[in-house]
């Protein structure tokens, strides 16, 4: 897992997490308890991924802030 941008300093930069089988982005989410507010986008191997996908193992999950403006 690696955290971009402001969740750098919110979650580790990068990562290694041991999950259960079946485990998915969701329980990714969980475990990293981000402050109420704070929304990260989730790309799965270099895609994007909803909070349901499933992790494979060696799967790289990036987080990326939500930012708005214009």
């Amino acid at each position: 897992m690696r955290c971009f941008g402001s969740l750098a300093a919110i979650g580790p930069g990068t990562q290694r997490m041991e999950l259960p089988e079946g485990a998915g982005v969701a329980d990714v989410l969980a475990r990293l308890a981000l402050p109420e507010g704070v929304e990260a986008m989730p790309m799965l191997d270099g895609g994007p991924a909803a909070p349901a996908s499933p992790l494979r193992d060696g799967a790289v999950l990036d987080l990326l802030p939500i930012v708005e403006g214009g």
